[in-house]
C-alpha cells in the first residue's frame, strides 16, 4: 500500500510537549484515584502471561505494505464512510501508520516504524486470541478511525498537543485488546480471574489498559520509548483515563 505523503495543512495542534494544563490537572486530581485501582506488576500477571505466550519473532512487514501498488489518499482516510472491516489484513498497519503520520507523530514522538510494526502485531494477536466475533482488531481499527476523523474534520485537535493526540489515538486502537467476549457484569457475577484481580471495578477496562502497557513493555514494542520520562508518564495517565472512560 503506497501512502500519499500527507501535508497536514488542515490539522493544527497546540505547540509544545508540556500538555494541556487543565486536562493534566483533571487527570491527576479527579481520575487517578485509589478507587480506580493500580496497574502494578503484581496486578498485571494475567495479561503479562498472555503477552509472553505470543512473544514469537515478528516479521517486519510495514515497509512492504507501504510500497504496494494501491494508493491511500488523505481524502479516503478522512472519509467517515471508510469501512476498515473491508480492507485487506496486510493493509491494516498502513492505515494505522497513515493516521498517526497525518499529525506528524512519527517525527514529533520519534516513533520507529519497526517498533510500530511489532507493537501492532502483538496488539493484534491479543485482540484475536479469544476468537471474539466483535471485539477483535478491526473493532479497534474502526474506533481509531472514528476518533481520527473527529480530530481531522473539526477544530477539536487544536485543543490538544501532539503528545495528547498520540495518547488519544493509541487508546482508541487498544481500548478493547484481549476482550473476553463477556461484559463486566458477567465477569463480576461469575467471580472470574479478572474480576478478582481488579476487585469488581471496571474489570475489562482495567484489563485492556494493563494489557496495552504490558505490550509496550515487551522488548522492541515501546512506541513511546524515544520520548522523555515526563511525556511517557503523561501519556500513560491519558491512556488510563481514556480507556476507563
Amino acid at each position: 500500500l503506497s501512502v500519499e505523503d500527507p501535508t497536514r495543512s488542515n490539522i493544527k495542534v497546540k505547540s509544545g510537549s508540556e500538555g494541556n494544563s487543565d486536562l493534566f490537572k483533571y487527570v491527576e486530581n479527579e481520575c487517578l484515584n485509589p478507587d480506580v485501582g493500580d496497574f502494578s506488576t503484581e496486578s498485571r500477571k494475567y495479561s503479562e502471561s498472555l503477552v509472553s505466550s505470543n512473544s514469537d519473532s515478528i516479521e517486519i512487514t510495514l515497509f512492504d505494505t507501504l510500497n504496494n501498488n494501491s494508493n491511500l489518499s488523505l481524502a479516503k482516510l478522512r472519509d467517515w464512510n471508510l469501512n476498515l472491516l473491508e480492507i485487506d489484513r496486510s493493509e491494516e498497519l498502513a492505515y494505522v501508520y497513515s493516521m498517526l503520520n497525518d499529525f506528524d507523530l512519527f517525527s514529533i514522538a520519534k516513533i520507529d516504524l519497526g517498533v510500530l510494526d511489532r507493537f501492532y502485531e502483538k496488539l493484534r494477536s491479543l485482540y484475536e486470541v479469544n476468537n471474539n466475533p466483535f471485539h477483535f482488531i478491526r473493532h479497534g481499527l474502526s474506533v481509531l478511525h472514528g476518533v481520527y476523523v473527529l480530530l481531522t474534520s473539526t477544530k477539536v485537535s487544536e485543543i490538544f498537543t501532539s503528545i495528547e493526540v498520540l495518547a488519544i489515538l493509541v487508546s482508541a486502537l487498544s481500548h478493547d485488546v484481549n476482550h473476553t467476549a463477556y461484559n463486566n457484569n458477567f465477569e463480576i457475577l461469575s467471580g472470574s480471574l479478572l474480576a478478582n484481580r481488579y476487585h469488581d471495578v471496571s474489570v475489562l477496562e482495567q484489563h485492556h489498559i494493563a494489557t496495552t502497557f504490558d505490550i509496550l513493555q515487551e522488548s522492541g514494542c515501546n512506541i513511546f520509548g524515544n520520548l522523555d520520562a515526563k511525556d511517557r508518564r503523561y501519556i500513560r495517565k491519558l491512556i488510563i483515563i481514556a480507556i476507563l472512560s
